[in-house]
């Protein structure tokens, strides 16, 4: 290649080939994009990673150059320069950028650690929520235990007659299924209604009557368990103190029972519930003290005490396991902000 002082000068009336021939000896300068892609593309390693920062390279350096200043002439000794360093603002700026993109890595990993570990163990929310749901489900399995056992006492006492005999006489001192209704039917169904009124008061907390209406079975259930723990004399006649214990916690169950189904009602009304249900609640503790006022009355011509009890306490358990069931479809606000 011939030093460019001595490139022949090109003049229109010069035949194509010698255009030509000047265009091929003339040095052509590389676009802006490869010198780019000489300097960065090129380069074994990025500024920050190699074993010199800011370090470009010597062959990066020298195709560079070449595109900068054009091929090399034969006639012009090649002159050693240092290699190309980065300035230092710009390798701070990219070790910087490298060692937040690590910090934010191992931020992310360890967030993600302490989410799997919460989600392992619970949070309180999630706790709280696994509560509420175990007590509706308390106040389904409650009526359903309750109406189960007695059956069950019932069958196992051939002389015990659902018509003429109490409930609270399967549970009498000395009987066969004394333990069986003591512990299991008062005291264990007793204990749901607890959980359940729990569970009520924990979700409805908006209004005096929700927590009047959920302490009412709450009440339900200890009366259960008072009746257990002081069983009845044999034929329930007696005038022990037992006797008087056991007929005191009884009423207050019935009672209680009787006042929630009413007070349950009036609240689906103040909420917003489907009228039917509300009618269903009130009817039911009419119902229900109707029975058993019949059951208490000494002039009943029927002499059917056991049955109207029988028919009190059915009605009654019936409408509390249509209201537990009712409450993991129902969309009310309060149950919606606990479920969230």
């Amino acid at each position: 290649m011939t030093h460019p002082a001595r490139w022949p000068m090109v003049t229109a009336h010069q035949p194509a080939s010698v255009r030509h021939w000047v265009d091929r000896e003339r040095p052509q300068r590389l676009p802006l994009v490869h010198s780019f892609l000489a300097l960065y593309g090129r380069s074994p390693r990025r500024w920050g990673q190699g074993a010199h920062p800011g370090h470009v390279g010597a062959r990066s350096s020298l195709l560079l150059r070449r595109a900068i200043d054009g091929p090399r002439c034969s006639c012009r000794p090649v002159v050693t320069r240092p290699p190309l360093r980065a300035s230092h603002k710009l390798v701070t700026c990219e070790r910087r950028y490298h060692d937040e993109r690590l910090s934010n890595r191992s931020a992310t990993i360890t967030a993600r650690r302490s989410t799997s570990a919460l989600a392992s163990l619970g949070s309180p929310l999630r706790c709280y929520m696994s509560l509420r749901r175990l007590g509706i489900v308390c106040g389904i399995l409650g009526p359903l235990l309750w109406l189960s056992l007695i059956g069950m006492a019932g069958a196992m006492r051939p002389e015990f007659s659902h018509v003429t005999h109490y409930i609270s006489e399967l549970g009498e001192r000395g009987s066969s299924t004394e333990f069986l209704m003591r512990y299991a039917a008062f005291g264990f169904t007793g204990l749901l209604y607890v959980c359940f009124a729990a569970a009520l008061l924990a979700t409805f907390r908006d209004g005096w009557y929700s927590t009047l209406a959920a302490g009412l079975i709450g009440l339900d259930g200890l009366g259960r368990i008072g009746a257990g723990v002081f069983a009845c004399d044999p034929g329930c006649g007696g005038l022990s103190s037992n006797q008087e214990l056991h007929h005191l916690f009884a009423t207050l169950g019935f009672s209680s029972g009787i006042l929630a189904a009413i007070a349950w009602g009036f609240t689906f009304h103040r909420r917003g519930w489907p009228q039917p249900l509300t009618w269903y609640s009130v009817g039911t503790g009419i119902l229900a003290l109707i029975f058993l006022l019949v059951m208490s009355w000494s002039r009943n011509p029927l002499n059917a005490p056991g049955l109207f009890e029988h028919l009190a306490t059915g009605v009654l358990s019936l409408w509390l396991l249509v209201f537990a069931a009712g409450l993991t479809r129902h969309p009310d606000p309060a149950l919606c902000r606990s479920c969230h």
